[in-house]
């Protein structure tokens, strides 16, 4: 269980988004290099815990990672240590030290202790536990801010899926001028409904916060 901030996203533009699932988040960590260790969010070989059902990125777009691809593994050190690389709910992106590069999991359930390391080089890496989703409820704020440099319509709903139905909507083609802030307060969420987000541009961030019981 979280409190505090629950979400941050960057809608596309005329793209459903779910920004939040009760339980659930979207994290991503900065991935550099030094040392000869893999540093996430400033901290080499940190220990992380990924929760199921939610969604986290290594962001290797940093330079220092150039012949360092992170990967995950159900085995300490990956295929270093005579294990396999874990693929599922994984997606990568680009070459590590580039921009965009990054790899990604939405964590499945009952997934295994993972570990992440570098697939070209042992004793980089370090471990991510992951956790199960005990959450049954949320109370959520949310806060949409036009960032753009022209009014944008926005979307807000509570829904079962990740394309609500006309029932569904909180907020239907919103306009937000520049620089503009739309907040609703005190939206509960139950362990099966989404919280959809939807812009007609791009450069909208959205936030959430409050607390999951």
């Amino acid at each position: 269980m979280a409190n505090g901030t629950l979400g941050q996203s960057a809608l596309a533009a005329n793209t459903d988004t779910t920004v939040y699932k009760s339980g659930t988040e979207t994290v991503t960590y900065t991935v550099t290099v030094a040392g000869g260790k893999l540093v996430i969010d400033g901290v080499s070989q940190d220990t992380l815990t990924l929760r199921e059902g939610s969604t986290y990125t290594f962001d290797q777009s940093d330079a220092t990672n150039a012949t360092h691809p992170l990967r995950l593994s159900s085995t300490a050190d990956g295929t270093h240590g005579g294990g396999t690389e874990y693929t599922t709910g994984v997606t990568t992106n680009g070459t590590a030290g580039s921009s965009g590069a990054y790899t990604r999991i939405v964590v499945a359930t009952g997934a295994p202790t993972l570990y992440y390391y570098c697939s070209a080089h042992a004793a980089m890496g370090g471990t991510a536990n992951t956790a199960a989703n005990t959450v049954t409820s949320s109370t959520v704020n949310v806060s949409l801010m036009n960032k753009g440099a022209s009014p944008a319509a926005v979307r807000l709903a509570v829904a079962a899926s990740g394309t609500p139905s006309t029932s569904e909507f909180l907020e239907y083609d919103t306009v937000l001028g520049v620089g503009d802030v739309l907040e609703r307060t005190g939206i509960v969420l139950t362990a099966d409904k989404n919280l959809v987000a939807r812009s007609n541009i791009a450069d909208v961030a959205v936030n959430i916060y409050g607390y999951e019981a």
